[in-house]
């Protein structure tokens, strides 16, 4: 029972979503936290 892994790896596979969305928003010529928004709608689901 030991939570860790299940915390790493949302935690590799949120930065495996948020680093290229991050770069695809700042050669768009946007700031870089926009891509942010992604993980809205997945925070409201908890």
């Amino acid at each position: 029972m030991f939570i860790f892994p299940e915390i790493g790896r949302m935690v590799i596979v949120g930065l495996m979503i948020l680093i290229p969305v991050c770069l695809i928003y700042k050669k768009a010529g946007y700031h870089p936290l926009w891509g942010l928004l992604v993980f809205l709608p997945g925070l409201g689901l908890r």
